[in-house]
């Protein structure tokens, strides 16, 4: 299994792990619509780190964008971390793409190089906010 979800106290840790069709992204993310976890989550961490390759292209991004944003009107609340090895060239191609094309919806997006870094921006961010 190339996506592995863990639900967490107030939000889901994604992991990508070996080789991530972009079939598989796109079914995970239209997963969440329908766990009634979602609606009480505040952060979905997206972990690429063990991630070897994958076959998602610039498309695939538009239409997980596109899903993203009907999921951001129904939970506005959550906020998004990536994280992405700074050795993955495509990968920050693909998220800087992300990031760019999710700039318009409720949910902050941020990409880091490690899971540490992630849950700092997290905590940081959701110090402030009513749970």
């Amino acid at each position: 299994m190339a996506i592995i979800n863990k639900w967490e106290q107030r939000g889901l840790h994604t992991r990508y792990v070996g080789l991530t069709p972009a079939a598989e992204l796109l079914s995970s993310a239209q997963g969440l619509t329908s766990d009634m976890r979602y609606d009480d989550l505040k952060y979905i961490i997206g972990d690429w780190s063990e991630s070897e390759s994958s076959d998602i292209e610039p498309e695939d991004i538009q239409e997980l964008v596109a899903l993203i944003k009907a999921l951001s009107i129904t939970n506005p609340r959550i906020i998004n971390a990536v994280i992405l090895p700074k050795d993955s060239e495509q990968g920050q191609a693909l998220t800087s793409f992300y990031v760019l094309l999710t700039e318009d919806i409720a949910w902050p997006t941020k990409w880091f190089a490690t899971i540490e870094d992630a849950r700092d921006w997290i905590e940081s961010v959701n110090a402030g906010k009513p749970s």
